[in-house]
């Protein structure tokens, strides 16, 4: 049960960041970004979550957004 919820929540994080691309709110983008990034990493998909923690965390430090630079942080530290 629990790879079907994560593959789901998979597919609409996917959704929901192509979408907050589109409408340009990049701190939204970010943020969505890192829940993307942490169902990567519990799917065992170290590369994507690994891309994508990079990618939220360049995105936070434009914005000063500080929770999710340390939410990407934290993240990236669950990485071998």
């Amino acid at each position: 049960m629990l790879p079907d919820v994560l593959s789901e929540s998979h597919t609409l994080l996917e959704e929901a960041v192509a979408e907050t691309r589109i409408a340009g709110n990049r701190i939204t983008t970010a943020n969505t970004m890192d829940s993307l990034a942490r169902v990567n990493l519990l799917l065992g998909d170290l590369g994507a979550a690994r891309r994508i923690y990079r990618e939220s965390l360049e995105m936070s430090a434009k914005f000063d957004d500080v929770i999710n630079l340390a939410e990407c942080l934290g993240g990236i530290a669950l990485l071998p």
